[in-house]
């Protein structure tokens, strides 16, 4: 795999992935109140960090897109 993600991009994709993990299982938030969409959240939240971790996001690959400088 070609890292495909540079700092800026994996910083606001972890802080979005701690976001949509902590939020929907901690804060009982109206629009959080279906089960299937706060394991969706959980979900996306889980493939960010993923992402952030392998700094490589597939969905980049497929569009040639790369937010790396190097």
């Amino acid at each position: 795999m070609k890292i495909n993600l540079g700092n800026l991009d994996r910083a606001f994709r972890f802080m979005l992935g701690i976001a949509l993990i902590i939020i929907p299982l901690a804060i009982n938030l109206p629009f959080f109140d279906g089960t299937l969409l706060v394991w969706g959240a959980v979900a996306t939240g889980i493939v960010l960090l993923a992402t952030v971790f392998f700094k490589f996001c597939p969905i980049y690959g497929l569009l040639g897109m790369n937010s790396c400088r190097a």
